[in-house]
Formats: C-alpha cells, sequence, structure tokens
C-alpha cells in the first residue's frame, strides 16, 4: 500500500510493508539546509547527526551500570550479578555475567559508531563553514547539539534538534536553520 501526496510541488510517496512505513522520492540532497544551504552538507550533517543520536541512545538502553537487555529484549538489574545477603550468588550466575558482557561489548560497538558519526558531523559542520567563508548561529547551534550528541542525556535532545531542522526544510523548503540566519548576523569573510 502507497500513497503519494505532493508538497511544495515535490511529490512524496509513503509506503507500507509488513508494518513498516517507507519514504521515498525525497531530495535529500538539495530540500534543506543548515548554515549555508549547499545540500552536500546538509544531507551528510543530518545523516552523521541522526547516526550519531541512534546508536549513542540504543547503547544507553543496552548496557548501563543499573542493568543491561538480553538478545530477546528483557531488562536485568545488575544487582543480580552481586552476592545476596546469604552471600550466595543468584543461580545461574554465570549466564547473567555472560549476558551482561555481550550487552555491554555490543554497547561500546554502538558508541564507537556513534561517537565516529558525530565526529563526521563535526567535521561537516567545519567544513561548511570553511568552504562558505561565513560563520552562522546555526552553525552554532549544529556544533552545540553535536557535543551534546556524544552525552546519554543530550543525544534525544540533539537527534529532535536535527530531525526538526531537515524536516521543516523537507517539508517547507526553508529549514530552521535557514530561518535563524535570516534574522540573525552572520561572520563573513573572503579567502
Amino acid at each position: 500500500m502507497s500513497a503519494t501526496v505532493e508538497i511544495n510541488g515535490r511529490p512524496i510517496t509513503v509506503a507500507a510493508e509488513g508494518g513498516m512505513y517507507y519514504v521515498s522520492d525525497l531530495d535529500f540532497g538539495v530540500s534543506a539546509s543548515s548554515g549555508g544551504g549547499d545540500g552536500i552538507y546538509d544531507g551528510l550533517g543530518f545523516l552523521s547527526g541522526i547516526t550519531s543520536n541512534a546508536a549513542n541512545i540504543r547503547a544507553n538502553d543496552i548496557y548501563s551500570s543499573k542493568g543491561w537487555r538480553n538478545n530477546s529484549g528483557r531488562y536485568f538489574s545488575s544487582g543480580l550479578l552481586n552476592k545476596g545477603a546469604n552471600g550466595k550468588y543468584v543461580r545461574g550466575v554465570q549466564g547473567y555475567r555472560n549476558s551482561a558482557n555481550l550487552a555491554k561489548n555490543t554497547a561500546q560497538s554502538l558508541r564507537v559508531v556513534g561517537n565516529t558519526a558525530g565526529a563526521l558531523g563535526g567535521a561537516v559542520i567545519v567544513a561548511d563553514v570553511l568552504v562558505n567563508s561565513e560563520i552562522t548561529v546555526s552553525n552554532g547551534i549544529n556544533a552545540f547539539m553535536t557535543g551534546v550528541s556524544f552525552t546519554g542525556v543530550g543525544a534525544p535532545i540533539a537527534g529532535i534538534w536535527f530531525v526538526a531542522d531537515f524536516g521543516m526544510g523537507v517539508f517547507t523548503g526553508r529549514s530552521i536553520s535557514e530561518r535563524i540566519d535570516a534574522n540573525t548576523p552572520s561572520l563573513d569573510w573572503d579567502w
């Protein structure tokens, strides 16, 4: 099942398949902007921001100092790994340890992916500034949100910013960043 709508003269197709929804026919290279308005920076910045946030949020969900999730999604408290009041471990503690170690290793791998994507996002911001010879307020906001995305608490906040900024550009033709930059001064120079 699919439906096509036209937004700002652009056709957008939404398809449902197997309980999942897919959006196609979007021109991510030109539709939205964060700062300079160059499509390649927008697409790379959006993808690295979302990848960074999603990986870090998922890593924190899989393993933390309070507990972990096993492969089937069941949550276990880290207290299971400690000795009980009687001085003995719970039955099957080694299996729980193995499950916790697997979750910890998976979370560490996801954090590496998230941090690498976040570093790529920072590099995209720097490239955008250097190519356009201009530092805008939205560059500062994006750099701040990229930095915040490395923290467990800040990752969802940064994710909301990146999705809202990019989504506004896709659906209205003008992103939040472009709206901010249009109404604020920037530091511009010539090479």
